[in-house]
């Protein structure tokens, strides 16, 4: 149980620093774009950072599940 706890920990913190980070790539405007329509709507912090690594890893879980790369034609930013 104390590994699977230890990896949870890993994953949360490699999230919490991919929706923080500001780069280049289209998928971070996507999730910006998510993070701005958040606070818009008055959530808490802790709330944005908890939806952010949510909707990181629905799209990455996307994309393995098809096998595809990210396409910047399937998303708005």
């Amino acid at each position: 149980m104390r590994y699977f706890e230890s990896v949870l920990k890993l994953l949360e913190s490699l999230m919490k620093v991919a929706t923080a980070s500001e780069g280049k790539v289209s998928l971070e405007a996507v999730i910006k774009q998510f993070y701005d329509r958040l606070v818009a709507a008055g959530k808490p912090k802790k709330v944005t950072i908890v939806a952010r690594m949510r909707k990181l890893l629905t799209i990455l879980n996307a994309m393995l599940r098809t096998g595809r790369a990210w396409d910047d034609s399937l998303h708005t930013a």
